[in-house]
């Protein structure tokens, strides 16, 4: 693993395998080791693969502003310059897939493809359930019955990643805690968690609270100008099935996978099942046209 130095930021990244360009871009309160163990171990295999620990996450610098999905594509635009890498397939998870959005617009010619997984885009899903929603608040309480107290600041979607932790967890009771699975996604051990720590300090210190919540210029009008082809893949039970379906309805050339008993965190707990879906289809695109030159031959 390495840091690249951006001049007032240092991203951290780690890069395996050859082939086509691709590049992992994790969600909010996560880092790049959602992919590295079965997501990027899988696809490195026909691919040369890069994730990276988005700013304010994992050993990545956090700057006390510039957390919107425009500000992090730009991050990821001079990633991709400091690596040489001219354009990639891109794959985001959760608000991940804001910031590989964010890029194919304001660089189109820098992307290939979009993978889109569980993406959440403000525009689209402007509300998540709130925490004191009556099914949140009984997740809160079945988590705090076996020792693990949520800070306040947690993002809402996390309720739902932790709603898959229980249902996970099922009858092999709270020993499963700091053990993989959705435990594993947080880094909990014993009860604390130095991503979570992390998380509530970007909160406090940094302008993220809001920046997460900006539109940031991702409108549905500039998401109806792209060509480029897509995959949304998404988790049955997702709390993001709002941005898929209208995804689905806006991007050009969009196709969907419903994972069948999947939640949102489906890429980190189903790699397999995942990359089954994925590598083909970018496999197709590395072999095909431009996104341009497609989706003109697309209409004629």
């Amino acid at each position: 693993m390495a840091k690249a130095d951006l001049g007032a930021l240092s991203l951290h990244y780690v890069r395996a395998g050859s082939g086509p360009e691709v590049v992992l871009v994790h969600g909010l309160a996560s880092d790049l080791a959602f992919w590295y163990l079965g997501v990027m171990r899988l696809l490195s295999r026909s691919f040369r693969v890069t994730a990276f620990d988005l700013r304010g996450h994992g050993y990545s610098g956090t700057p006390t502003r510039g957390y919107t999905s425009a500000d992090l594509a730009g991050d990821l635009a001079a990633l991709m310059d400091h690596l040489g890498i001219e354009r990639a397939h891109l794959v985001g998870h959760s608000f991940g897939g804001s910031v590989a959005l964010h890029l194919a617009v304001s660089q189109p010619q820098r992307v290939r493809s979009l993978t889109l997984a569980d993406a959440r885009v403000n525009e689209l899903q402007p509300r998540l359930p709130r925490h004191d929603d009556e099914r949140w608040r009984g997740v809160r309480a079945a988590l705090e019955e076996l020792g693990f107290v949520l800070p306040p600041t947690i993002p809402a979607v996390a309720f739902a990643v932790l709603e898959e932790l229980l249902d996970s967890m099922g009858a092999k009771g709270p020993g499963t805690l700091g053990q993989a699975g959705p435990m594993g996604f947080f880094g909990i051990r014993d009860g604390s968690s130095r991503k979570l720590d992390r998380w509530l300090r970007l909160m406090e210190t940094t302008s993220a609270r809001q920046d997460f919540n900006a539109v940031a210029g991702l409108t549905r009008e500039r998401l109806r100008e792209l060509p480029h082809p897509a995959l949304a893949i998404y988790g049955e039970r997702s709390c993001c099935m709002e941005s898929g379906r209208e995804l689905q309805r806006h991007l050009q050339c969009c196709s969907t996978v419903v994972l069948r008993g999947a939640g949102h965190l489906h890429p980190f707990l189903q790699p397999a099942t995942f990359v089954e879906h994925v590598a083909p289809f970018i496999l197709a695109q590395s072999h095909g046209a431009d996104p341009e030159v497609g989706h003109a031959a697309a209409r004629a």
